[in-house]
């Protein structure tokens, strides 16, 4: 079965457009052996997300989650909202390369659930190189657990809770969401109001996400061995040069996280991504399979649309009535 995709530590940037075709022949056998267990999604055109759809809503209030200055978080909420509503809520990360972003970079498909009348709510998060791997999990965990605590503020359900991620933000959403509340992903000094709180989603979606940092280290973005470094504390002096092990990307990949237990997820991907391969999905999906997880996993691949939708922004080339489907059913605990 896949599992991992590993070229020679001799790749050098030379055979950078060498590795993006095998990567694409990969991503074509992996998308043929996983797509019926998976059920991947192919949107037709009326399907996608459109430009007109995306609300311009500013954040109606701001909430902090910890007393770092970056444990912040916006909260967007529906036409009619109250705060004594019982409404489903999408808890998202920001993307940025674990070193950048900001709260502020909600991703349409999640901001778009406004119109059906969920709370939106879009976590800041440390970053590196002030801190490393774990810590921006311990914040996503830290989130979902304020969030809970503040239904009576909020007018949310806390039993009706999404987790989403771009990019960066998708691997922590999915470190996160598989992780299970692991110990190594919690924070050891929770206040006790926190503690009692449940971090489990009850479900999960990444858009663009790197999952198996193994797989992605060996891809060909220029950028990838120093976002590693930083994000892993695998200390270089050449920007370009992977100084992390195998064993230490193991260590932040989602692989070894994957069991039957978990919640659903709906990976979100674009075929030509220049910056995380699109056999991510693959990767992990066929690692889901195994654990007997077909019927909690989604896969929609953006091979259509605009060009930017194929690539590393793939909001606008998604089954939106694919997603609202995944969303409505996860929240309902009835998926798998």
């Amino acid at each position: 079965m896949w599992r991992r995709i590993r070229l020679s530590d001799s790749v050098r940037s030379d055979q950078r457009q060498s590795w993006r075709k095998v990567a694409t022949v990969v991503s074509v056998v992996l998308f043929l052996s996983v797509a019926a267990s998976c059920q991947i999604i192919n949107p037709k055109s009326f399907e996608r997300l459109q430009l007109s759809q995306i609300p311009t809503s500013q954040p109606s209030f701001s909430l902090s989650y910890g007393t770092d200055r970056q444990q912040s978080l916006d909260v967007y909420t529906p036409d009619g909202w109250n705060k004594n509503d019982s409404r489903p809520v999408i808890v998202h990360v920001h993307g940025g390369g674990w070193n950048g972003g900001q709260r502020a970079d909600v991703s349409a498909s999640m901001k778009t659930q406004l119109l059906r009348g969920w709370v939106v709510i879009s976590v800041d998060y440390r970053l590196a190189p002030r801190v490393r791997f774990p810590e921006p999990i311990r914040d996503i965990d830290r989130a979902i657990r304020f969030v809970r605590s503040q239904v009576a503020n909020l007018g949310i359900d806390p039993k009706q809770l999404i987790l989403s991620g771009h990019s960066a933000g998708g691997h922590l959403a999915m470190m996160q969401a598989m992780g299970n509340a692991q110990e190594v992903f919690v924070s050891p000094n929770l206040p006790p109001e926190l503690a009692a709180q449940s971090s489990r989603p009850s479900g999960v979606v990444a858009l663009g996400a790197p999952m198996d940092l193994n797989a992605w280290a060996m891809d060909g973005w220029e950028a990838i061995p120093n976002l590693l470094n930083l994000f892993l504390k695998c200390p270089s002096k050449e920007t370009t040069t992977m100084n992390c092990s195998s064993e230490r990307l193991a260590t932040a990949s989602v692989n070894d996280l994957i069991d039957p237990s978990d919640p659903p997820m709906y990976l979100v991907h674009g075929v030509d991504d220049p910056i995380v391969g699109v056999e991510q999905v693959f990767i992990i999906s066929n690692l889901a399979v195994e654990q007997g997880m077909a019927s909690k996993v989604k896969v929609d691949v953006v091979d259509s649309g605009p060009r930017y939708a194929r690539q590393h922004f793939p909001d606008m080339g998604l089954n939106l009535n694919a997603l609202n489907s995944f969303l409505d059913v996860a929240i309902t605990g009835q998926m798998g």
